[in-house]
């Protein structure tokens, strides 16, 4: 996904990923170690009261201009998924 957004951030489209790890700390490292550097925010406990824990990761959404849901997938994912994903996007 960090490659992902590496290619098509330039054409103005967003990505976010949210981490449940329990303490933002951990989340921070994980992404330093991965050296990630797609937009990542930590999911707080005050956030998962409202939104429980998904029952399988990742969960990419891929929303289009006009804010219609143009793709949502769950689980393990594969290169041929997220190069998919690439080929939606243009």
């Amino acid at each position: 996904m960090d490659d992902l957004w590496g290619e098509h951030r330039s054409q103005g489209w967003s990505m976010v990923a949210l981490s449940i790890d329990r303490e933002p700390d951990d989340a921070i490292a994980y992404l330093a170690r991965h050296g990630y550097t797609l937009p990542a925010a930590w999911a707080s406990p005050i956030w998962r009261q409202s939104f429980p824990k998904p029952k399988g990761l990742p969960i990419p959404l891929l929303v289009g201009r006009d804010g219609r849901l143009l793709l949502s997938e769950k689980g393990q994912m594969f290169a041929e998924d997220v190069q998919a994903i690439g080929k939606l996007l243009g």
